[in-house]
């Protein structure tokens, strides 16, 4: 019996002694991350393991130029939306997704996919794409060791972006809550219902007075050659409503992916541009559209001698947008308001403008593709 105590006591000892020599485990080379985001009145959840650089060359070797990626090391990174979000410009419903890109020097494509349970690329198919769309790659001051995925840039309107960065290198991909942009459009409402609870007979009598007020003033108008004063009022809005006319033909042509359409408001653009008569104007608003003139009419005409080469008439319609809404603002040409409208990822990942009659956004620079990408900038 003493025998197998001290044999058992020496096996305790030895067990302890081994177990106090064994090395602790180290961080993995890629770690396991995961974080959930608040996102307007929902949620994003993001899983993903973070590989470092550990002095090798990233972009362009380790991870190779276009050529798929998991986005990160291990099993594939993965997406999990509470809510409905648009994510590169296209409204994705709840549901997890796989996250998988395929890096370029300038531009990144980004890939939402269906498939969720694979290691790396194993599992990926191309027919399980939800969405696929492209971004613009950045470069950062800061050199980040570990790969990192955040959801950072939030404004007022709704709009954030999950940002991909590792190296010296940081990719944005657009995110929107749509519900965030439709209380910051409601925000004028109650503007509007201000006279809610007050005794509207007592306002509207009020109302009255100021009308009658104004009648002297109407009146005195009389005997004055009321279409010389309208001619002074609105010759440049009335000149410019062909052009203007066209221009948004041209833009709803451009976002239905339609190159003919596009060429033939393009042509009538050119039409109603030569069509203008500065006879009357004032110095300054003379200087003002000769500064623009010829290049609207220039841009107008590649885009109506190019149907079927959709891409050339997208590039004319960048310049051709800026010099119009330099006209609009300098000459107040719109009798209707007419809404600045910007893309991040258009031109080349430079961004550009565009002019619309509705507050609703349909980029024209991608169309169908990426058909609400983009945002309201100010109205003219």
């Amino acid at each position: 019996m003493k025998k197998l105590l001290i044999v058992n006591l020496l096996c305790l000892i030895a067990f302890m002694a081994n177990a106090q020599n064994t090395p602790k485990t180290s961080t993995p080379k890629s770690p396991e991350a995961a974080f959930t985001q608040q996102f307007g009145g929902s949620e994003i959840q993001v899983a993903y393991a973070r590989p470092s650089a550990r002095g090798r060359k990233i972009f362009g070797a380790l991870v190779p130029f276009d050529a798929l990626w998991r986005t990160g090391a291990n099993d594939c990174t993965q997406i999990k939306l509470k809510e409905e979000v648009a994510i590169g410009g296209k409204m994705i419903a709840a549901g997890k997704y796989s996250l998988f890109s395929i890096p370029g020097a300038d531009m990144w494509t980004i890939i939402l996919n269906s498939e969720t349970s694979g290691h790396g690329t194993s599992a990926y198919k191309e027919e399980n794409d939800v969405h696929r769309f492209k971004v613009k790659s950045e470069k950062t001051d800061r050199f980040y060791e570990t790969f990192t995925i955040e959801i950072n840039d939030f404004d007022a309107k709704g709009d954030a972006s999950l940002n991909l960065i590792w190296e010296n290198t940081m990719v944005r991909i657009p995110l929107k809550n749509e519900m965030d942009a439709a209380v910051a459009t409601t925000d004028a409402k109650p503007k509007m219902d201000a006279h809610a609870g007050h005794d509207m007979s007592k306002m509207n009598k009020m109302e009255g007075e100021k009308t009658a007020n104004v009648k002297p003033k109407m009146e005195a108008m009389a005997g004055h050659d009321m279409s010389k004063m309208d001619k002074m009022d609105n010759g440049l809005k009335v000149q410019f409503a062909p052009v203007l006319s066209a221009y948004y033909g041209l833009k709803d042509a451009l976002t239905a992916d339609n190159s003919k359409l596009a060429a033939e408001n393009g042509k009538a653009m050119k039409t109603a541009l030569r069509k203008i008569d500065t006879k009357t104007w004032t110095a300054k608003e003379r200087n003002a559209y000769d500064e623009v003139a010829k290049k609207l009419d220039t841009d107008a005409e590649h885009i109506g001698d190019n149907a079927g080469k959709i891409d050339h008439q997208r590039e004319h319609f960048v310049s051709l947008s800026n010099n119009l809404t330099t006209l609009t603002k300098a000459l107040k040409i719109n009798s209707e308001p007419a809404y600045l409208q910007f893309c991040p990822m258009a031109n080349g990942g430079k961004g550009a403008y565009w002019l619309s009659k509705e507050n609703k956004v349909k980029n024209p620079y991608y169309g169908k593709s990426m058909l609400t990408c983009g945002s309201v900038k100010e109205t003219l």
